[in-house]
């Protein structure tokens, strides 16, 4: 069976040391957990001036694997036509975004004009909620990502898949019931942690067909979160979903 991973990440992170951190690394750790591949974002780019120059490194590292490219734009800067077209030029098979870094909101013009040009392209977008645990937000501070914004960016963009990255259960929840219905918005399982059963309550509450498998490596510890979704009380139909959903982004 091939599993994938939509969320992971190769590079450095500048706020603490990362024992690994390299495509080598996250290829021994996936081999050793039975996942086939998955969808890779450059760290480096994340906080370069223009994210362009780690793509393009992380691109030529993955040329010939299994893993595929999660390009990184910042709406805000300038030239955004040109970065996406860039994104597509490397071959990514999604667009990441960062907006509690980044400084946006989700109804933010900037945001939405990139919204259009991935709807047109047939790129996913990756929003990622947050990246840290917030207690070691010391040294810099990201702000919340509101998602109120994100029924009527659904709606206005139908065509466009988004995935929510590292979202909570409450914040999940608190989108019933219009996110259950949404065929076009799906979300990671790094988020659900901080209580019991989270694996088991976002299926029963969204079904198997929003959630897809995925860990935030390297920032995350990988096997807690594979735990998650392996000791899930679930069936095995719908630990598969998990998994294989990947298909659906692509």
């Amino acid at each position: 069976m091939e599993r994938w991973d939509c969320n992971v990440l190769v590079g450095h992170w500048p706020f603490r040391y990362l024992r690994k951190n390299t495509l080598a690394d996250l290829r021994e750790l996936h081999k050793a957990h039975d996942i086939t591949g998955g969808i890779i974002a450059s760290l480096d780019a994340v906080f370069y001036n223009d994210p362009l120059e780690g793509d393009r490194l992380l691109a030529r590292q993955l040329a010939g694997t299994s893993y595929r490219l999660a390009a990184t734009i910042n709406p805000k800067l300038p030239a955004l036509e040109e970065n996406v077209e860039a994104a597509v030029s490397l071959g990514a098979a999604a667009v990441r975004v960062y907006p509690g870094i980044h400084g946006y909101a989700l109804d933010d013009e900037e945001f939405l004009r990139l919204c259009g040009l991935l709807e047109e392209k047939g790129l996913p977008l990756f929003l990622t909620m947050r990246m840290e645990d917030i207690r070691l937000e010391y040294l810099f501070h990201t702000e919340p990502v509101s998602l109120e914004p994100l029924e009527n960016v659904a709606a206005r963009f139908p065509a466009l898949r988004i995935v929510l990255l590292s979202a909570f259960n409450h914040e999940l929840e608190a989108l019933l019931p219009w996110l259950r219905g949404a065929e076009n918005v799906f979300f990671d399982t790094c988020g659900l942690k901080y209580d019991l059963f989270t694996v088991e309550r976002a299926l029963e509450a969204f079904g198997k067909e929003h959630i897809v498998f995925g860990s935030q490596w390297p920032l995350n510890c990988f096997t807690s979160t594979w735990l998650k979704v392996e000791e899930a009380r679930c069936s095995d139909e719908e630990r598969t979903a998990v998994y294989q959903n990947f298909a659906k982004l692509l």
